[in-house]
C-alpha cells in the first residue's frame, strides 16, 4: 500500500534497513512469477523487530508532518512503488539507484524489482533529512534518491537514465492491466 506523490516541491527517500540475507530479492517475486512464468525461490525473511522499528518511526514521521507519503517494495520493487506513487499523484520523480541502500545487488532488474522486506519509498518535505536522520532507531537508514519533477517517472544509475516514462502512460499501462487481471 501506499499514498502518491503530493507535489512536485518534495523529496524523495528511501527508508530502509539492512538485511543479513545477501541475495537479489527476486526470489518468489512478482518479476518471476508474472514476468517469467516462474513460482519458485524464497523471499528475504524481513526482521520483526526491525519492522516494527520502521512502523512506529514511519507513523511517527507522517504525523510530524515531515513524511507526505510512503510506499513500501513488497510487490514489485521500488520501480512498480514509484510508478504507482506517480500514478497516485499525477505527478512524476527523478530518481536514483546509487544509494547504498541498493548494493544488495549489482544487477539492474534486481534494483528495479526486489521485493526486500523493510524498504518504503517517502516523499517528504525538502530539508526534512536532518529531522529524518534524528529520529532513526539504529536499526534503521535513510537515503535521499532524488525529488518529484513535472510529469515523468525517470530512474537512473550511476548517471545512465535506464528508464523515462510518462505519467500518463504509467497509467494507462496500469489502467490497461486490471481488465486482463479480470479475464478467467
Amino acid at each position: 500500500g501506499g499514498m502518491g506523490v503530493p507535489e512536485e516541491d518534495c523529496a524523495i527517500g528511501i527508508l530502509w534497513y539492512p538485511t543479513a540475507a545477501r541475495q537479489e530479492g527476486l526470489g518468489a517475486s512478482s518479476l518471476l512469477a508474472e514476468g517469467h512464468g516462474i513460482e519458485n525461490g524464497a523471499p528475504v525473511a524481513p526482521d520483526l523487530a526491525a519492522e516494527k522499528d520502521l512502523c512506529a518511526t514511519l507513523s511517527k514521521l507522517v504525523h510530524m508532518g515531515v513524511v507526505l507519503a510512503a510506499h513500501d517494495v513488497s510487490e514489485g520493487g521500488i520501480a512498480l512503488a514509484l510508478a504507482e506513487m506517480c500514478i497516485e499523484g499525477g505527478i512524476g520523480a527523478e530518481v536514483s539507484l546509487d544509494a547504498q541502500a541498493f548494493g544488495f545487488s549489482t544487477r539492474t532488474d534486481s534494483a528495479f524489482f526486489a521485493e526486500i522486506p523493510g524498504f518504503v519509498v517517502v516523499c517528504y518535505r525538502k530539508g526534512g533529512e536532518e529531522t529524518l536522520s534524528a529520529i532513526l532507531p539504529e536499526t534503521l537508514r535513510f537515503e535521499p534518491i532524488g525529488r518529484a519533477s513535472s510529469s515523468k517517472l525517470t530512474i537512473s544509475k550511476v548517471g545512465v537514465v535506464l528508464s523515462e516514462t510518462s505519467v500518463q502512460e504509467l497509467r494507462r499501462a496500469y489502467e490497461a492491466s486490471i481488465p486482463s487481471l479480470l479475464d478467467f
